[in-house]
């Protein structure tokens, strides 16, 4: 380093604490400005601020970077800014942007400029953004809107800035920072989800007032939020988590019961639920991507297209793109979904992807009551020391999942036998069967035992069956089907069709999975797949020439709703039993649907 009598002689102009920076970055700060040297070592002003350097913060997700910093001015104004990398490389941009913030001037030239983020940024904190909050799989902590939760049970809360210290590294979140001027949806989100200490209640206590409250329906609710706070995890060895599906008329405690098992992550009073009747792009997309493993509101569920699609969505994590699916700005869906609506799914796909819990007008005893109030009086804080109980045993439902629910899938199998059960309901059932044995086995308390969860559940099973068996418009649509063909409707004897095969070739379709597509071959025009059965396979042929407009007037004979062939066309498409499309089929070589007869609920001769 040079000798500072040295720097003084030739830089006469600079203060003495600022010889060594300027000799560095040729420029230097005096008077709450920065300055520079002109060719005749005369100072020249460049600001009429200067800035602290806070920290450089990394979104690695988003594969950008920017910096904070605090900016004071000559008039004593104090601000918290953040700015972009491009704002410190562009001289025009940065002197903008400063503008914007208050009376900050910039009048240096992009050298000078070069220079000030060089001297700032020598030895800046880096910090690591955290782009969602809860669970952070990478860093395995909890992140809320103050603080983070570690796996050992520790909450360590954040600075003014949103800068938090943990294992040797720094990390940044955006919603701690109380000085950031962001109004944007997605934060003031962020900021309902914090962290409280404020309910020290056990566990054990707030499972026994929920069943005391709500009943039995408790063991689905409790069991689902369990399943939520591992569900990146459960997913990743899944590829489809359910559904709660809370159903009643308004008025009936649906919104009271999801507030008090979403308590143990954020108070719904203040992040309240997202109307699916009134939702926008914007303010779906933010509430499925606020948060890894939470849960997302989603009230006035309806039994329209749209709706459903979103449910599929959410159960598969496979959101569409915006033109098939409205809602969804980007592919990404990191929290499973508790639903209400009045009315029970009509469409066969979506019963088999749901926990279904009915809520019923009943009257209340002192004891429900009691516990009820209670809950409510508790609520207005969450229960993270409840998360932060559940989130130590993280590493046994990594360890033991897998075989713990294989195992309990094959039970419900077993003690299912003689009911035609689709697996994916099993499937479910399943997965909250294995995180709860897995808890329970690791000393987690909750007021119900393993036998009374399996015994509810098992009664579940047997409500969705007989949903199943009732599926709306898909059902409606093959009873008239079956009633045309017994009544010897003509054109219905000409559009319906069965063949036995082992094996059919198929049309890629948007229905198609993408392994079929991979296999896929092209010829002509269309590309193609063949799909081939272990056994032969009766198979039905719907063709569509003049049937819908015949499938009406039968109908409505039935008593049955009709909607348009586009809407039904989709619904037959989604069903359990569509297997494809074919096309140049029969003497008229028409395009075909193609459905297995097996999973039909009726009988089609013709």
């Amino acid at each position: 380093m040079k000798n500072k009598e040295v720097l003084r002689k030739k830089y006469p102009g600079v203060p003495q604490e600022e010889l060594v920076p300027f000799d560095k970055f040729n420029i230097f700060v005096d008077h709450g400005k920065y300055y520079t040297l002109d060719n005749k070592n005369k100072p020249v002003v460049l600001s009429n601020f200067i800035l602290e350097p806070i920290a450089q913060i990394r979104n690695e997700e988003l594969n950008e970077s920017s910096y904070m910093y605090w900016i004071k001015n000559t008039q004593k104004e104090r601000q918290l800014i953040c700015l972009k990398a491009e704002n410190l490389c562009r001289n025009n941009s940065f002197a903008a942007l400063l503008l914007n913030h208050g009376y900050f001037v910039w009048k240096g030239t992009d050298r000078n400029l070069s220079n000030l983020f060089e001297r700032l940024n020598e030895k800046i904190e880096r910090c690591l953004e955290f782009n969602t909050l809860f669970w952070q799989e990478k860093y395995r902590v909890w992140a809320w809107g103050n603080g983070i939760s570690t796996i050992n049970g520790e909450f360590i809360p954040a600075s003014e800035t949103g800068i938090v210290h943990f294992n040797g590294k720094s990390f940044f979140i955006r919603a701690c920072s109380n000085l950031i001027k962001d109004e944007s949806s997605k934060l003031k989100n962020e900021r309902h989800l914090n962290f409280s200490d404020k309910n020290p209640i056990s566990t054990l206590d707030w499972s026994r007032l929920l069943l005391e409250a709500y009943g039995k329906k408790s063991l689905a609710g409790i069991c689902f939020v369990l399943m939520s706070i591992f569900s990146d995890f459960l997913f990743a060895e899944e590829r489809a988590l359910p559904v709660l599906n809370l159903i009643g008329k308004p008025g009936s405690g649906k919104n009271e019961f999801a507030g008090s098992i979403i308590s143990v992550l954020y108070n719904t009073s203040d992040l309240k639920p997202l109307s699916l009747a009134n939702k926008t792009v914007s303010s779906l997309s933010d509430r499925l991507m606020l948060y890894r493993n939470g849960i997302a509101f989603l009230d006035e569920f309806r039994n329209v297209k749209e709706d459903e699609l979103l449910l599929k969505d959410i159960y598969n994590r496979t959101p569409r793109s915006r033109s098939d699916m409205p809602g969804l700005k980007n592919p990404e869906i990191y929290a499973t979904a508790l639903v209400a609506g009045e009315h029970y799914p009509e469409q066969e796909a979506l019963v088999t992807r749901i926990i279904p819990i009915k809520s019923e007008d009943t009257s209340w005893s002192e004891l429900q009551t009691e516990a009820f109030n209670k809950l409510k009086q508790m609520e207005r804080e969450p229960f993270s020391l409840i998360l932060q109980e559940i989130l130590q045993h993280r590493k046994a439902i990594e360890t033991n999942f897998t075989a713990i629910k294989n195992s309990e899938s094959k039970s419900l199998k077993d003690s299912l036998s003689d009911k035609q059960v689709p697996s994916r309901i099993i499937n479910n059932y399943s997965i909250l069967l294995a995180v709860f044995k897995i808890l329970d086995q690791e000393g987690l308390k909750l007021a119900f035992t393993y036998d009374e969860l399996r015994s509810y559940f098992l009664e579940l099973i047997d409500e969705q069956m007989e949903a199943l068996s009732n599926t709306g418009i898909v059902n409606n649509f093959w009873k008239t089907m079956e009633h045309m063909l017994a009544s010897y409707n003509t054109v219905a004897m000409e559009n319906i069709h069965s063949e036995n095969l082992k094996e059919i070739k198929l049309l890629v379709t948007k229905q198609t999975d993408e392994h079929e597509k991979r296999e896929a071959f092209s010829s002509g025009r269309d590309r193609y797949f063949t799909k081939s059965f272990l056994n032969s396979k009766q198979l039905i042929f719907i063709t569509w020439r003049s049937l819908y407009t015949n499938y009406t007037i039968s109908a409505r004979r039935l008593g049955y709703e009709v909607i348009s062939e586009n809407n039904l066309k989709d619904y037959l498409r989604s069903s359990e039993a569509y297997i494809g499309k074919v096309n140049n089929y029969g003497a008229r070589n028409l395009n075909a649907d193609v459905f297995d007869s097996d999973k039909l609920n009726v009988t089609l001769s013709n």
